[in-house]
């Protein structure tokens, strides 16, 4: 908060909102709203310089995803950025849990649908997106009980089809 960057957040949880709301309140550079990140037509009616998917692509359907990477193509400005975090085909919890769909499952109470990365890189090339740096791994989310491997993409719209 202290960095003068204007934050809009989106979130399913109404807790988590009222919690990020409660903590900065009285802060007009940042706005927390409960909604569907997918298509919010709130967050998908302005400009962003930066859209930062954490822990939220994989827990969509593919189909979804087609919807959030052409909503988040409309809205960053020139020379914006993507950023993607999100579980991948190597993860340990990959295959646990019940079949939902293709590389998705339900396990533990949670829908994951772990990324291909390769695969996404390619549609988003097909789709107009320069891919900056694509790295996957263990380590880039490591808590005391877990160490996911991910994949962190950041993108940005090739200059012919800035928006």
């Amino acid at each position: 908060m202290s960095l003068g960057l204007r934050v809009t957040g989106i979130d399913a949880s109404d807790t988590a909102i009222n919690n990020l709301n409660s903590f900065t309140s009285g802060n007009i550079m940042a706005e927390f709203i409960c909604g569907d990140f997918v298509n919010n037509n709130t967050v998908y009616s302005r400009k962003y310089d930066y859209v930062y998917s954490r822990f939220t692509l994989h827990a969509i359907t593919s189909s979804q995803q087609k919807d959030f990477l052409r909503n988040s193509a409309h809205i960053l400005l020139p020379d914006g950025r993507l950023y993607i975090e999100a579980r991948t085909l190597h993860d340990d919890l990959y295959g646990k849990g019940e079949s939902v769909g293709d590389n998705a499952f339900i396990y533990d109470g949670h829908y994951r649908r772990f990324i291909n990365p390769e695969d996404l890189a390619d549609t988003m090339n097909a789709d107009g997106w320069e891919i900056i740096s694509l790295r996957e791994g263990k380590g880039f989310s490591r808590t005391k009980n877990s160490d996911p491997v991910l994949m962190r993409l950041i993108a940005k719209r090739r200059a012919e089809t800035d928006n």
